[in-house]
């Protein structure tokens, strides 16, 4: 038979002693092993849930008894409409855009100091623990019992100075609301201005809106050109924690509305954010590009890579005027060298000519003298004289000078 322990889920009532709980059901048979039964599924869910259920109703009594103010309410941990958990993550610089949670505070907060009231130097740079230890501080300094009248008013306010800034969304809300200067420079600046004392403290001023820590200053002169280009590349991606739920009116959402409902007018709001989301992007958009426009490191770089440019296109002309004037004189000189040639095989084409008139004239020559030559105008062969005409058809055919020699020669040893 098989039996199953079911442990009950232990309720805490106020007054009562802390207990330890662990769910660990076992299963149990007659005569055989004991086994180990890891909850699954449902199972896994059920067990987390009542894990989760003890351990706040035990801070919730623990905070009771001893009026720890750190001590996590109900609200912390209170499911959404859509099944998730909320936390506080990585700290109250690290919230994203869309914060299911809508601060408004009233204009009687937005009017009073509350980092003054609880007495710290670091006003919106105080971290957590800095204002948890001035709260305390501050309890024990405003507390009823030590003050002459026993006044509670200044108490109270130091208790709602925690409310306001002990809470991460409600203290970006305050922060966000506080007096700012949004003011960037003109995209021209005067001649004799300092770039670097214009644009320097508003990047300074504006490092507080940033989710990231660290971002790097603008420098000065002397800063290098790789930490010039980490700094703009660092800040066009800036990303801003900023709120501006002081600035719009926020549709109120009720825990009795329904699940459409709520997202309904959690989207109303968030429409009406992120307008100013953007224009607040924008903004810090405009804000490098002007320092970037007017970054007298930036322009004497322009500047050099501008020269280098010119530079190097003055070369390019020079070397391509090199080289089609070469191409120019090499062409020149083989028209040149073209013409001579031809001159020179008309000169000795001519010659060749010449050389074959020549022995011509000295073969009708020597067959003048020796009564050989007939002047009849036939061109018929005789056996015992030679007819002028006979002369000039052989030496048509002759194309060398070698070949005239060898006719002429050839007469001479006749």
């Amino acid at each position: 038979m098989l039996a199953f322990s079911v442990p009950e889920i232990p309720r805490l009532e106020y007054g009562a002693e802390e207990i330890s709980f662990r769910v660990d059901p076992k299963l149990f048979f007659g005569l055989a092993t004991r086994v180990r039964v890891l909850p699954r599924g449902l199972a896994l869910q059920q067990q987390a849930r009542t894990s989760a259920q003890v351990w706040v109703e035990e801070q919730l009594l623990h905070s009771r008894r001893h009026g720890d103010p750190n001590a996590m309410s109900g609200s912390d941990v209170d499911e959404s409409d859509d099944g998730s958990t909320g936390g506080n993550g990585k700290g109250r610089r690290q919230q994203t855009f869309r914060r299911k949670k809508f601060v408004k505070l009233t204009d009687e907060d937005l009017g009073v100091d509350w980092y003054e009231v609880l007495q710290l130097s670091q006003n919106d740079g105080s971290t957590e623990e800095q204002i948890r230890t001035a709260y305390r501080r501050r309890c024990l300094e405003t507390h009823p019992d030590k003050q002459k009248d026993h006044s509670d008013e200044a108490f109270k306010k130091v208790q709602r100075a925690f409310d306001i800034l002990g809470d991460s969304e409600t203290r970006l809300a305050y922060d966000s609301s506080r007096p700012f200067d949004d003011s960037i420079p003109n995209e021209k600046l005067p001649a004799n201005a300092d770039f670097y004392a214009t644009f320097g403290p508003v990047f300074e001023r504006n490092k507080k809106w940033s989710s990231e820590r660290d971002l790097p200053s603008i420098g000065d002169d002397n800063t290098s050109l790789k930490a010039v280009y980490r700094f703009y590349d660092r800040w066009a991606h800036f990303q801003s924690w900023r709120d501006f739920s002081h600035l719009v009116e926020l549709d109120e959402i009720d825990d009795n509305m329904c699940r459409e409902e709520k997202r309904y007018y959690a989207r109303g709001n968030e429409r009406q954010l992120n307008y100013l989301r953007k224009e607040e992007q924008q903004r810090l958009r405009t804000l490098v590009e002007r320092a970037r426009k007017n970054d007298p490191r930036l322009r004497r770089k322009r500047e050099e890579d501008e020269a280098r440019r010119q530079r190097e296109k003055e070369e390019r002309e020079l070397k391509r005027r090199q080289l089609r004037e070469e191409e120019e004189r090499r062409r020149a000189e083989e028209a040149e060298r073209e013409r001579l040639q031809r001159e020179e095989a008309q000169r000795k084409q001519l010659e060749i000519k010449n050389e074959i008139r020549q022995a011509q004239r000295d073969l009708l020559a020597f067959l003048e003298q020796h009564g050989l030559l007939d002047e009849t105008t036939t061109n018929k062969l005789l056996p015992h004289t030679v007819r002028r005409p006979n002369v000039v058809w052989i030496f048509s055919k002759v194309t060398t000078p070698a070949q005239a020699a060898a006719i002429l020669f050839g007469c001479d040893e006749l």
